[in-house]
């Protein structure tokens, strides 16, 4: 539509009893121009009249014309015009002219709403790497575009749909071009059978020259910039972040002051037996202030910063996508914009081997639902902070309304052997990671829910510095650190009002739940809500709760309100010192008591799981019907809950097949 793009259409009637009107709105020529018949039925048209003739004036100022750059909102325009200019010649009472209006005006909408649904004129457009050419009109299969950038260089519509080969792989970066409208987005996906279309964000390198170091010889080639990533026939290479001289086979590393690769193949042979890649492009595909976008089905790959990146925009879908060996992130949702009205949908996604983060979501971003999907071994640069499964953070408490529902976060910040720590502990290799988030309402709050994690360098599941938030039902076994932690690391925004709430965290390194601040100099935790938990078998202790998640305000951290009730902590295989409370263990319930201040109602048995690795309950489970009703309807698995049975599942059954089998770590030696 030339210049034009229709950020939104719609109608709202509202009346009371004197009132009534209509307001739509649409963006004509890069601005958006808003429409609103708002009739008092005291007063007259004055206002409807002042508002239609500033929006014509306007198109005519700017030469544009609203039925050819933007029939939806032109339409109704001329509609409104016709409506007012009749009145001079068949005059009615005030009252009279503004039902007319606003009933002219409704059926324009309804109208023009049927004939944007049907997408009459949305067209599908076929990529094709191998047999395609830029030069073909692209609508068919048999006539398809060759390139991305023949893609980024066309104008689409709403309902428009561009897809790319099923097998074939593109060296080129994706640029959205145009945006689509509610209910008709602009879509991005596959076609064919085969594996999922490609893009990817490296290129081959060569000129490797040989250097003798003794005992073995390393090969380099110069880059423009450290790759941060080094692929050898697909294959990421090992990072060494110390010297040429210390590489062993299959690793590489990077001097800045020569802009040299080194690398030792695995073969520790010439580079040039085989493919060696680098990234060479920073996005797969990026999208900024492009609305009603949908990814569908496409494989993104070895870019240089994040595989899909999608940035103030509103109304996404993210479907079907894999997003690996990415730099950074494999897809990153920013948004610095606080109207952005987000509604983004993540379905089945895996982002997997990325550099620092799986999903990255940041900032003025809300309602989002992140379901089915999976996130693991990212976190493979050594040198990465903040590194994560799912990293969702903002400046200032300002994102809500995102729920992280059913997915699969192990082994985040693991090598693929998944026993391998990357890096040094510290901020890295989380699982689902909520950092400074929330509503200061109350309202709307992010939910973390059903997901199982595992395996992570670090917390299976963090909630830092947030407000309000939920985590119910998830799993939480074989953290190195935490299975779930609240904490508060800032000296401005506190955590509060955290609720931990039917959730099973047991064989983690360190805790099965780790509720503390970072010191007295921040800003505190408080009324966080601890109910109805399984926290057993982990090998430092089942509850930590220090530093201000103990209530007590001093030198250590700042707390108040924690309630902790209804959880089952054992006894079981760590029975003695399963308790740290205020920096003192505790070996059995009535010595906890006494420094908590009251009863806990907790579980003192063992919630008997059906077996090592299989954490649902046997029927005889003292953990059934034992807790407190928190409200939900659900477990883990989505069976219905007819009781108040503690832990994450309802009702003794078999076990889900997305349980891994036990894994022996390498445990590490921490203090803190």
């Amino acid at each position: 539509m030339n210049n034009t793009e229709i950020r939104s259409v719609g109608g709202r009637i509202f009346s009371d009893g004197y009132a009534a009107g209509v307001h739509t709105a649409s963006n004509i020529g890069c601005q958006e121009i808003t429409i609103v018949v708002e009739c008092d039925l005291r007063v007259g048209l004055g206002n409807i009249e002042r508002r239609v003739q500033g929006c014509s004036k306007e198109l005519q100022a700017r030469k544009v014309s609203p039925i050819d750059n933007d029939p939806v909102t032109g339409i109704i325009v001329v509609g409104m015009i016709l409506v007012l200019s009749l009145r001079s010649y068949f005059p009615v009472p005030p009252d009279k002219t503004a039902v007319i209006l606003v009933t002219t005006v409704l059926f324009f909408i309804f109208w023009l709403n049927i004939l944007i649904s049907t997408s009459t004129l949305a067209t599908t457009y076929y990529v094709d790497a191998t047999n395609g050419l830029d030069n073909n009109e692209g609508t068919s299969e048999t006539d398809a575009w060759k390139t991305i950038a023949k893609v980024n260089t066309s104008s689409f519509k709403p309902g428009d749909q561009i897809l790319f080969k099923r097998g074939e792989i593109w060296r080129e970066q994706l640029t959205v071009s145009s945006s689509g409208i509610i209910g008709n987005p602009i879509t991005f996906g596959a076609y064919g059978n085969g594996a999922l279309p490609i893009i990817n964000g490296s290129d081959t390198i060569t000129g490797w020259t040989a250097e003798s170091l003794g005992l073995f010889s390393v090969y380099y080639t110069t880059t423009s910039a450290n790759p941060n990533q080094v692929f050898e026939n697909n294959l990421l290479l090992d990072r060494n972040i110390s010297s040429k001289e210390s590489l062993t086979v299959g690793q590489w590393c990077w001097d800045s002051s020569k802009m040299r690769v080194y690398i030792r193949t695995t073969g520790d042979k010439s580079p040039s037996n085989y493919i060696m890649e680098v990234p060479a492009r920073d996005y797969g595909a990026k999208s900024y202030l492009r609305d009603n976008i949908t990814f569908s089905d496409i494989h993104f790959t070895k870019t240089a910063i994040a595989g899909l990146r999608l940035a103030n925009a509103s109304n996404l879908t993210i479907k079907g996508v894999l997003a690996d060996f990415n730099g950074s992130q494999g897809i990153s949702i920013y948004s610095d914009d606080a109207e952005t009205d987000s509604d983004i949908i993540v379905e089945g996604v895996t982002c997997s081997y990325n550099g620092t983060r799986g999903l990255y979501l940041a900032e003025y971003i809300h309602d989002v639902d992140i379901y089915d999907s999976t996130f693991d071994h990212n976190g493979q640069n050594p040198e990465s902070t903040y590194s994560s499964g799912v990293y969702i953070a903002s400046a200032d408490q300002t994102l809500y309304g995102v729920t992280v529902r059913n997915n699969v976060a192990a082994y985040n910040g693991m090598k693929s052997d998944n026993v391998t720590p990357i890096g040094d502990l510290g901020w890295t290799g989380y699982g689902i990671w909520f950092d400074t988030t929330g509503s200061n309402s109350g309202a709307d709050p992010n939910i973390v829910r059903s997901n199982t994690v595992y395996g992570n360098r670090s917390a299976g599941i963090e909630m830092e510095n947030t407000l309000g938030d939920v985590v119910e039902y998830n799993l939480a076994y074989d953290n190195l650190t935490a299975g779930i932690e609240v904490s508060c690391s800032h000296t401005d925004y506190p955590s509060i009002g955290v609720k931990v709430y039917n959730n099973t965290s047991t064989r983690n390194v360190m805790f099965g739940l780790h509720v503390q601040t970072g010191g007295s100099d921040k800003a505190g935790i408080s009324n966080t809500i601890v109910k109805n938990n399984i926290l057993v078998g982990n090998l430092g202790v089942n509850l930590s709760a220090v530093a201000g998640g103990d209530n007590v305000t001093d030198a250590n951290g700042i707390g108040s309100g924690n309630v902790y009730t209804y959880n089952c902590m054992g006894p079981g295989p760590q029975a003695t010192n399963f308790i740290e409370w205020g920096r003192t263990r505790f070996s059995t319930y009535n010595a906890w008591e006494t420094a908590y201040g009251g009863k806990t109602h907790s579980i003192e048995a063992d919630p008997q799981f059906i077996s090592s690795s299989d954490f649902h309950l046997q029927e005889n489970s003292p953990c059934i019907n034992a807790g407190d009703d928190v409200g939900f309807t659900t477990d883990i698995e989505g069976k219905t809950i007819f009781d108040k049975t503690i832990g994450a599942y309802s009702n003794p059954t078999s076990a889900p097949s997305h349980l891994a089998a036990p894994k022996n770590f390498i445990y590490l030696n921490v203090t803190y």
